[in-house]
């Protein structure tokens, strides 16, 4: 089992979640993705996930966010085919460089991450601001514009 060097399992998963299933949840989550945050973390210095378990001061700087990893059927942005409801995918910020950047260095492989991501790039036509990375069954990275 994989748990991240440079995450806690709470940036993962709701409050709720992690009550009820603790370190556990770890289980719930494809290796690669951990991976990949880990090797994402250790490029681009801080990367924010959920923060309801975080400091006062990054909750101010990133807003509570508790929909970014793992996502319940009791939770607003909940759909039952999203890779987040599977455990398969995280939204990310970034303290230092835009997810733009990160996105790019993906697509361009100037990063070799564990195994080819699904990444989405734009909603209804505009660019997203955070870093949506998910695991799948793909062979190359693949770039999503819903």
């Amino acid at each position: 089992m994989y748990e991240c060097k440079h995450f806690d399992i709470r940036e993962f998963v709701s409050e709720e979640t992690y009550q009820a299933r603790g370190e556990l949840c770890w289980r719930f989550f494809n290796p690669y993705l951990l991976r990949s945050a880990d090797i994402l973390r250790e490029i681009y210095g801080q990367m924010i996930i959920n923060t309801w378990s975080l400091s006062d001061s990054v909750q101010q700087a990133y807003g509570n966010r508790t929909e970014s990893g793992l996502r319940t059927p009791a939770m607003e942005n909940y759909s039952q085919y999203s890779s987040h409801s599977h455990a398969n995918a995280f939204d990310a910020l970034f303290r230092d460089v835009t997810a733009e950047e990160v996105r790019h260095d993906i697509i361009t492989h100037k990063i070799e991450l564990p195994a080819p991501v699904i990444l989405e790039c734009t909603i209804k036509g505009k660019q997203i601001s955070w870093l949506h990375l998910a695991t799948g069954n793909v062979d190359e990275i693949t770039e999503l514009h819903l």
